[in-house]
């Protein structure tokens, strides 16, 4: 159980900086309608 749960928490560590990348990368490069969207 104890393993079960740092293996989640390590996933969860993993995916955060890929999710933040992602939501840069397309309020980046998305159109600036959707841009705005985000930015407020």
């Amino acid at each position: 159980m104890v393993k079960y749960r740092n293996f989640l928490l390590v996933c969860s560590l993993c995916q955060l900086p890929l999710q933040i990348i992602n939501f840069k990368i397309f309020a980046f490069l998305g159109p600036p309608s959707k841009r705005l969207k985000f930015v407020s």
